[in-house]
């Protein structure tokens, strides 16, 4: 009975996403995915990340796009503490410099508002202060970076710990370019974190501390691994944006 209502499920979600994006979709999805994720979680990821691919122009969907594994694909991470100011210089990188930026953290935060019961499921991992599967994670940065069409990419918010980052290098095949590491003291990260108006419910200060030792436990081993690889760019960011900004132009250039 389980397995006929799982079967049921997988049906209809599958379904779903052929009739918005074609069968095609539905099998490179299943392709890229049956190692990491089973059943009916495979069709509900497809149909939250089919969100993302209405993004994507059409002409641009399976074209110009290279390979993951390919190394003249250029990943950059960008590493920081919250509030640090990774989204706003990502945001003019990409204006000046043609990256194409993603958020683990919003894809991830997309993926719990889907509304599906694997979504549900992580959004309780989140407020229990657990962490969600690095091949969940993983899987939805490699499917957006497909869609994309580039081969230049800012991936900011990840990876969080070593953890991330080994699944990263399993799934996609290759490792970043280098790391842009935003450095900026926790005071003033606090103040900026309380400050700022994006109506997140993690910007409390109770929440900030928490989020600021879990940066320090498990993030920071992150950039010490790669400075251990001479792949750390360091960027002091408690100063101006247009301060910051043009540090960070003297790297990409």
């Amino acid at each position: 009975t389980t397995t006929s209502s799982s079967s049921s499920s997988s049906s209809s979600c599958g379904d779903g996403l052929k009739e918005r994006f074609g069968t095609a979709s539905v099998a490179w999805f299943r392709a890229t995915f049956q190692d990491s994720v089973k059943g009916s979680f495979v069709d509900n990821c497809a149909r939250t990340l089919g969100i993302q691919q209405h993004l994507v122009p059409l002409q641009l969907r399976g074209q110009h796009t290279r390979r993951m594994g390919e190394a003249s694909a250029t990943v950059v991470f960008v590493l920081g503490g919250p509030g640090s100011g990774k989204g706003t210089q990502c945001a003019k990188i990409v204006d000046s410099f043609g990256y194409v930026h993603f958020s683990a953290g919003d894809l991830l935060r997309q993926f719990v508002r889907s509304g599906t019961k694997e979504g549900n499921e992580c959004a309780e991992m989140m407020q229990q202060g657990k962490i969600v599967p690095s091949s969940v994670t993983v899987n939805l940065l490699k499917q957006a970076m497909k869609d994309s069409g580039s081969s230049k990419f800012l991936i900011d918010g990840f990876p969080r710990n070593l953890e991330n980052r080994d699944t990263f290098l399993e799934v996609v095949g290759h490792d970043c370019s280098f790391v842009l590491f935003f450095d900026c003291p926790e005071d003033v990260l606090e103040k900026r974190l309380l400050n700022r108006a994006e109506g997140r419910a993690d910007d409390n200060i109770e929440t900030i501390k928490k989020r600021f030792k879990t940066y320090q436990d498990q993030t920071m081993p992150v950039i010490e691994h790669y400075r251990g690889m001479d792949k750390v760019k360091h960027i002091k960011t408690d100063v101006s944006i247009d301060e910051v900004f043009e540090k960070v132009s003297a790297i990409f250039k």
